[in-house]
């Protein structure tokens, strides 16, 4: 672990992504298997650590963008990207940039869902927070 995928990348933002950026690292060594079905059930108590953080969730994701540019390279991983930023770009407070990158992923897939979300937020037709307390419940994350 530490000498071939390394430690935790301190200079993350707030240290928002560091299992997403474990894993990216370790995939580029060997393949990491996917199952179809979970194997633990986590139940979350209290809020997360990141909630009402939008500008550093922003700042997060755009450091791991840069870290790892095949984020941004296969479709799928970037509208999921992208429209997690648009989300963090209007809770933050920063609309016409969130609503902007939110178009531009409903362009190529008018269901993505977390798009939408941003799209809502940014309308400001329901607060980020319910949305992320919503989403809680289901089980989800933004």
């Amino acid at each position: 672990l530490v000498e071939e995928i390394g430690l935790l990348d301190e200079t993350l933002p707030r240290g928002y992504g560091e299992d997403t950026d474990l894993l990216l690292r370790a995939t580029a060594l060997e393949p990491v298997p996917v199952l179809d079905r979970p194997l633990v059930t986590v139940r979350w108590r209290g809020e997360s650590h990141f909630v009402g953080r939008w500008a550093d969730y922003v700042a997060a994701l755009d450091h791991l963008a840069a870290k790892h540019p095949a984020l941004l390279r296969t479709p799928g991983g970037a509208r999921r990207l992208r429209s997690q930023l648009a989300f963090g770009l209007v809770a933050a407070g920063r609309r016409r940039a969130g609503l902007r990158m939110a178009a531009r992923v409903l362009r190529s897939r008018p269901v993505q869902l977390r798009a939408w979300l941003a799209v809502v937020v940014g309308l400001r037709l329901v607060a980020p927070g319910r949305v992320v307390a919503l989403a809680r419940r289901l089980g989800k994350g933004i």
